[in-house]
């Protein structure tokens, strides 16, 4: 189980709208996604150390005020992680990644009831490694996982029909198709001559898919290392619209997506536009992303790097990431908050850090319902890093 530091021991209404509250349990606990519930509450999932069984998957149901409701873990014997958390109905989809006793890697999809009872489990992939990093809900209820493999052949093709292909690279994009039920309806890989890594996954008004992540397999004068990478593809898993490549001549990782009028958003961490780091990139693409709007690289003196965004009603870009600027961290990184205008320009003046001595960095936010902001991420303390998860009203203050 995971255990909860929790601050607030009567609290009121008025201090649902901000708090912080760490969960964990003996060492290095990761946060990868939370979601505001119905009853205002909240959701996250991540994964936790346990003194017998390595790694699990954790998930964490909290009410409005931060405190816990319900906390389980999810896993075998050997490392299990939890990377993203969906609500389905009152229910919840969570994907992550399971290692067998061949210490082979696959995806782990596992279904919840509203009170984190297991509804199902399935195991997805090969005797290759394979890793589920995000999954969502389809427009047919069902599920799309996107992640990697080390497969040279293609599982599942569209239809369900087995067939194989050549190699591509040491890794690829993999993307998973099943019904509500977890059973496989697709799956393919993406990839050229090196690693491509699957981050993030959106489904188009089309039936079709975005897929998101980095590649290696970049060589022209540009793109000399890591590239952010966007592919298309159709309601079968077909490639519709290419390999699009985004950043610049030195590392730069795809962290999130989201689709907006006239194309995509696309946010990054990037060494290309720093030089004394790394820099948020922040980029708009038309609707084939096959041209970039506009891009924009924020920063500092230090290193900073985005992991998630959306966009809100008064159409600016929330970014939730982290930063080390010595003029603004209080520790080694802090958890950053930054809003950019619907161009792409950044105000200064609405920056935020939260943090202390330790290290902390955010991996997912979300709107909340009364205007303000839920970010989770990981605070790191005296050898120990725990998950964190801040509320901030509709100021991003706490």
């Amino acid at each position: 189980m995971a255990a909860s530091c929790k601050k607030d021991t009567n609290p009121t209404d008025a201090q649902a709208d901000r708090f912080i509250k760490l969960f964990g349990n003996y060492g290095e606990d990761f946060a990868a996604e939370v979601h505001q519930t119905e009853d205002n509450g909240y959701i996250l999932v991540g994964t936790i150390a346990t003194h017998t069984f390595g790694k699990d998957i954790a998930v964490i149901k909290t009410d409005k005020f931060g405190n816990e409701e319900w906390s389980k873990v999810y896993g075998d014997t050997l490392d299990d992680f939890g990377n993203s958390i969906k609500l389905v109905g009152s229910d919840f989809i969570v994907a992550g990644t399971t290692t067998d006793t061949s210490l082979t890697t696959n995806i782990y999809l596992i279904k919840l009831d509203a009170k984190g009872n297991l509804l199902w489990e399935k195991t997805i992939g090969s005797s290759a490694n394979e890793q589920g990093n995000e999954v969502i809900v389809t427009s047919d209820n069902g599920f799309a996982i996107i992640g990697s493999t080390t497969a040279e052949e293609l599982i599942i093709g569209p239809g369900g029909n087995d067939s194989t292909k050549n190699a591509l690279g040491i890794k690829d994009f993999y993307l998973v198709k099943t019904d509500q039920n977890g059973d496989i309806e697709w799956a393919e890989n993406y990839g050229a001559d090196k690693d491509e890594y699957g981050t993030k996954v959106i489904q188009k008004n089309d039936g079709g898919y975005v897929l998101l992540g980095s590649s290696a397999s970049f060589e022209e004068a540009q793109y000399k290392k890591t590239s952010i990478l966007t592919i298309l593809v159709n309601q079968n898993g077909d490639i519709s619209g290419g390999f699009n490549s985004f950043g610049g001549s030195e590392n730069d990782f795809g962290k999130d997506i989201e689709e907006v009028s006239g194309g995509f958003l696309i946010l990054g961490t990037s060494s290309s536009f720093s030089s004394s780091g790394t820099d948020i990139y922040l980029a708009k693409s038309n609707s084939t992303l096959t041209s970039i709007i506009w891009e924009a690289n924020i920063g500092s003196s230090g290193n900073e790097g985005g992991n998630s965004l959306y966009v809100n009603d008064k159409d600016s870009i929330i970014i939730a990431g982290y930063t080390d600027d010595p003029e603004a961290s209080a520790g080694n990184r802090d958890h950053y908050l930054i809003r950019a205008s619907s161009n792409g320009v950044w105000d200064e003046t609405w920056s935020k850090t939260f943090g202390g001595s330790g290290e902390e960095i955010t991996n997912s936010i979300e709107p909340t319902s009364d205007g303000g902001y839920i970010l989770l991420g990981t605070t790191e303390f005296g050898g120990v890093q725990m998950i964190n998860l801040t509320k901030l009203n509709p100021s991003a203050s706490l």
